[in-house]
């Protein structure tokens, strides 16, 4: 099986221990929620999470291999219809830092 061809469940989910989504303080926010459904607050404080994460280029690698179409991961929200929300949450969250 090549790479390309993997499944999720072929791809091993040891380094999931390791994230920084998995520690207690953090499991609480909405990771696998539908986009649509979660506050922009919880948006914000799941890509600051991201941001520090030992595993966040590990988790790119996951997402790509496992086709991961929903959910936060690796920084980013995987609904591809949430792409321009994220972008938008993006830039208000730099105006409100400046």
């Amino acid at each position: 099986m090549s790479r390309t061809d993997l499944r999720p469940c072929d791809v091993p989910w040891g380094w999931m221990l390791g994230a920084a989504c998995a520690r207690d303080e953090y499991r609480d926010l909405p990771w696998i929620t539908d986009s649509h459904l979660v506050a922009p607050r919880d948006v914000l404080a799941m890509a600051r999470v991201c941001a520090g994460c030992p595993m966040r280029e590990v988790c790119k690698v996951y997402v790509a291999q496992a086709r991961v179409s929903g959910g936060f991961w690796a920084g980013a929200d995987r609904n591809p219809s949430a792409v321009r929300r994220d972008a938008c949450a993006a830039e208000r969250a730099a105006e409100v830092a400046v």
